[in-house]
């Protein structure tokens, strides 16, 4: 994509960084011919579907295009999300420019600092930059500027065409399935660098149009005609043995939970990836309320069902939500994993 802009956007910071030559900076971009620079980045933004998260990536990787140094594109960054109305900050020590901002819900695994009584994380120890343990930040703030980077994501963004397709089988009351499922490689690669936040985030997240048409048109006539127990079992099942299971760290070598795209995409997933599908699954095809249940180590979810059926459970808000768990392999709606049936989880609320 070409974006114009003014060429006095261009600055460089040079090697002495402190609050003057900051300031500089920040006086070069503001009295360049900025706002047409804003209005396309906005305009894009919105043809695309870009969350705060997906806008902050689209603003760096402009400023990696036309800045000089790593330095400047932070720097630049920063000025242009302050001028999209985000609340955000640069810190600097010895020869290294940082961009801090607050997020909600939070940001796992990320150094921050604390700030005016606000968590700041340092956005650029994502890029692979070492966090300096203190900082120090340029003091002054602009007013009306207090927005911070949401994380909620109500569906992926349209970022271009390269499909990717899938073939998945399993086994439910002697029958063999095979499910054929496509999705966006280009999405997967946005989502591939998202960042660790609250379950609800990725539990709430919707599908690419192709991979949610695509699994749901296989799966609906599967479910359809069957009692909500029958259908809630085969979709039970075809999380649980469709997909190869190893941890996070076996295939990532990190802690990293997968939005439903990615766990069609990737060849392994692990519990809270599959809770995550099974929620998404059970809510499209059945319109049945579900919550994740968050136990020490693993995750799991229960369905809140019309009639009343036996198994484990927990109460919330006086209702009855029956465990289904989509790693216990071949475990039937009610079959909760033996070392958790005496423990109370943490309810994980999962948006419709």
């Amino acid at each position: 994509m070409t974006i114009p802009f003014d060429p006095a956007l261009r600055s460089e910071l040079g090697n002495k960084i402190n609050n003057r030559a900051i300031s500089d900076v920040w006086t070069t971009y503001s009295t360049a011919d900025f706002p047409p620079l804003i209005e396309d980045l906005g305009r894009l933004r919105q043809e695309i579907g870009l969350n705060d998260w997906g806008y902050l990536q689209l603003v760096r990787g402009l400023a990696d295009s036309i800045q000089p140094t790593p330095n400047d594109a932070e720097l630049f960054t920063w000025f242009l999300l302050t001028k999209s109305g985000y609340l955000c900050k640069v810190g600097y020590y010895g020869s290294q420019v940082y961009l801090l901002a607050p997020a909600s819900p939070v940001i796992y695994e990320t150094p921050y600092f604390n700030l005016n009584g606000a968590r700041f994380y340092n956005l650029t120890t994502l890029r692979g930059v070492e966090n300096p343990g203190r900082i120090l930040t340029y003091g002054k703030d602009y007013p009306g500027v207090d927005q911070p980077l949401a994380l909620n994501m109500a569906q992926p963004p349209t970022v271009g065409q390269e499909p990717f397709t899938r073939e998945l089988r399993f086994n439910y009351a002697g029958k063999s399935y095979l499910i054929k499922v496509a999705g966006s490689r280009q999405v997967v690669r946005f989502l591939d660098d998202y960042p660790q936040t609250d379950f609800p985030v990725f539990f709430a997240a919707r599908m690419t149009p192709e991979a949610d048409s695509s699994l749901l048109d296989a799966l609906r006539p599967l479910v359809e005609g069957k009692t909500e127990s029958e259908a809630v079992n085969l979709l039970l099942r075809f999380v649980q043995t469709a997909f190869s299971y190893q941890t996070d760290d076996e295939q990532f070598g990190k802690e990293k939970y997968l939005f439903v795209d990615e766990t069609l995409f990737f060849p392994y997933s692990d519990c809270e990836d599959r809770s995550i599908l099974f929620s998404f699954l059970v809510r499209r095809l059945t319109g049945l309320p579900v919550v994740g249940l968050h136990f020490p180590g693993h995750v799991a979810t229960a369905v809140r069902f019309s009639g009343k059926v036996p198994g484990d459970s927990v109460v919330i808000a006086g209702e009855r939500y029956t465990i289904c768990d989509p790693t216990y392999i071949n475990a039937n709606i009610g079959m909760a994993m033996p070392q958790f049936r005496t423990v109370n989880p943490e309810i994980i609320p999962v948006g419709l």
